[in-house]
């Protein structure tokens, strides 16, 4: 029976650092176990390079669990963007906050279409899970829903969450933000927020708690600011600063275009543009966002990257537009 008990809380632990990959489509920054722990002894030996926590340039469908920078000499095969590389970054990076969120809306942005992508979750090259997003559009309201869904022996988890928004004269505003989380052996938790734009506030519910918020500054919610992502990245801008609402609190999301990378899905090869999320703090994980122009900017791969290995990643595998 000892032994038994010994083999099943090993399991569990196993099984709960699964739990990581659904939180990649969120963009989450918060502390997470890495499910990609089994891997690290081989990838120990890059474990010393300062610059770990680039992405490689390698072809991503024969890449192990780890993204690396590549060398110069491989950095300068891929086409550079607009002022991604220049002084003007650092500059750029040192605005206030408040300035760079509450600047006019870009000149020339994409246009939305209506889409849903499905998309394969990896542990290394392990399908652990799949992933849907969906966007449509009724009358002026757009809705932008994604769903994770991980099994693995006894464990099973699920998470769901929706935004609604609205387009006007360029912006973006939230209208509408909830989540549904149900795991194997805990209560499913529930987040829902409200935008009153009008009345500039911000009401919520996050455990069973209400909280409320002044809406002093434009902020999007925590699943439509990757499409107004999207919507800026058009502009080949090199820094984006995003304000999220996420449970009653606001953060400063910043993210680096990291320039031009080619990736391979399923459905082929496609030139996208890296972004990646900055963490507020050296040991927090850093999430890669590749967006490809010729998909109107849809997230082809997405992963997360902590201490240079790669700890989850999320890969196209069929889009369809409406």
């Amino acid at each position: 029976m000892y032994e038994i008990r010994k083999a099943l809380k090993k399991l569990s632990v196993y099984l709960m650092q699964l739990f990581v990959v659904s939180i990649l489509l969120s963009f989450n920054v918060s502390a997470t176990p890495a499910i990609g722990q089994q891997n690290q002894t081989r990838e120990a030996s890059s474990a010393e390079s300062n610059e770990k926590t680039k992405p490689s340039q390698n072809d991503p469908a024969k890449e192990d669990s780890t993204l690396n920078k590549p060398a110069k000499s491989d950095l300068e095969k891929e086409e550079p963007l607009k002022d991604v590389n220049n002084n003007s970054a650092q500059a750029q990076s040192e605005k206030s906050e408040e300035q760079t969120i509450n600047s006019p809306p870009p000149k020339k942005t994409i246009a939305l279409k209506p889409y849903t992508a499905h998309y394969d979750i990896l542990d290394g090259k392990e399908d652990v899970g799949t992933a849907t997003r969906k966007l449509s559009l009724k009358g002026d309201i757009w809705t932008l829903s994604q769903s994770t869904s991980i099994k693995r022996w006894y464990y099973k988890y699920f998470f769901e969450e929706t935004s609604e928004f609205q387009l006007k004269d360029g912006h973006m505003y939230a209208k509408a933000y909830q989540s549904l989380t149900k795991r194997s052996f805990k209560d499913d938790r529930r987040i829902k927020s409200l935008f009153n734009w009008s009345a500039k506030k911000e009401t919520g519910e996050y455990d069973g708690k209400d909280w409320e918020m002044d809406l002093t500054q434009h902020v999007f919610d925590h699943l439509s600011y990757q499409i107004g992502l999207r919507l800026r990245a058009s502009q080949q801008n090199s820094h984006e600063y995003l304000r999220v609402s996420y449970k009653g609190e606001r953060s400063n999301y910043h993210f680096v275009n990291e320039g031009f990378h080619t990736i391979d899905t399923p459905l082929g090869k496609y030139k996208t543009i890296l972004w990646t999320q900055q963490p507020q703090y050296k040991s927090d994980k850093i999430f890669y966002l590749w967006l490809a122009p010729e998909l109107n900017y849809i997230p082809v791969q997405m992963a997360q990257i902590r201490d240079g290995k790669t700890e989850g990643t999320i890969r196209l595998k069929r889009l369809d537009f409406e």
